[in-house]
């Protein structure tokens, strides 16, 4: 009987060894590097801005789900970049790609004519289409088209591929991604999700209810002393870590107390609110490349 007990307990030794090893295979097939995308699989290319410069092009395969990262290299190609050294590559469940807001709007307002069927608009919206591997001609400023891209790998796990190229871990859901092109060809990609926005260059996050109050601040302060600043600085989140007063939400002091409102200090808390409201699980993984 001991013997027929043994047996048993070995052959389900055995099954459970054999669902472990499926296990194991299944996650070793998704953690692997898959093949890189080519530039002529490509279903669209972006080319990411730093300061002016250009230091990686993403290849999207929208078929396959993944995303390649190279390296570019000076004076070459940028929408062939055939010679240049693959980084690395991801599989991905969604895929963000930094646009302007000015570009945004363009697009929107350009498909919106479309569908009324003008010949004007149509041409319009063909020329600002970003889905292509190549940007589309003409195109109204030469980084229309993305510049930064942030891919969603799935339990609220992301990859930032801008200046840097950084994973985390997001607090929520990501539900958009806008990538505002600055002076001197500065970005400032920025990801919204459902409870908070997050900063990507400055790798923090601040609550949207926050950013909610601050902008609307923001808006007042502006019409009192007739500021010409845009609609779209007036609604940026970079705005508010940069020019509000964030110290009421800093741990430590209660943001409901008299006189506790936001005021213009010019980024005086900026650097303690990154201190505190970090991004979570945050890794480099592919430095600044012009330092």
């Amino acid at each position: 009987m001991s013997g027929v007990v043994a047996l048993v307990a070995l052959a389900a030794a055995g099954a459970i060894g054999i669902r472990r090893l499926v296990q194991l295979k299944r996650r070793a097939s998704t953690t692997t590097e898959p093949d890189p995308v080519t530039p002529e699989a490509a279903d669209r290319s972006v080319v990411i801005v730093d300061n002016g410069g250009r230091p990686f092009i993403v290849r999207l395969s929208y078929k396959r789900r993944i995303a390649t990262v190279y390296r570019t290299r000076w004076g070459e190609d940028l929408w062939k970049c055939s010679s240049s050294e693959v980084l690395l590559s991801f599989r991905y469940r969604r895929a963000f790609v930094g646009v302007d807001p000015r570009e945004r709007k363009l697009e929107a307002e350009a498909k919106q004519a479309k569908n009324k069927g003008s010949p004007a608009a149509t041409a319009a919206a063909d020329a600002t289409v970003t889905d292509a591997a190549a940007p589309a001609s003409p195109r109204k400023y030469w980084w229309f088209g993305g510049t930064s891209v942030l891919l969603d790998l799935g339990q609220r796990r992301y990859v930032f591929i801008g200046l840097v190229i950084y994973a985390f871990t997001a607090y929520d859901d990501i539900v958009d991604y806008v990538g505002t092109m600055g002076n001197s060809h500065v970005t400032y990609p920025y990801a919204v999700g459902k409870k908070n926005t997050y900063m990507m260059i400055e790798r923090t996050y601040v609550p949207n209810h926050i950013v909610q109050i601050c902008n609307a601040d923001r808006r007042r302060q502006a019409r009192k002393i007739s500021n010409e600043c845009s609609d779209e600085w007036l609604e940026d989140p970079y705005g508010v870590i940069y020019e509000c007063d964030l110290s009421p939400w800093l741990p430590g002091i209660d943001s409901k107390e008299p006189g506790d409102k936001p005021k213009d200090i010019c980024g005086r808390y900026l650097r303690p609110w990154v201190e505190n409201f970090v991004l979570k699980d945050y890794v480099l993984l592919v430095d600044r490349q012009w330092d």
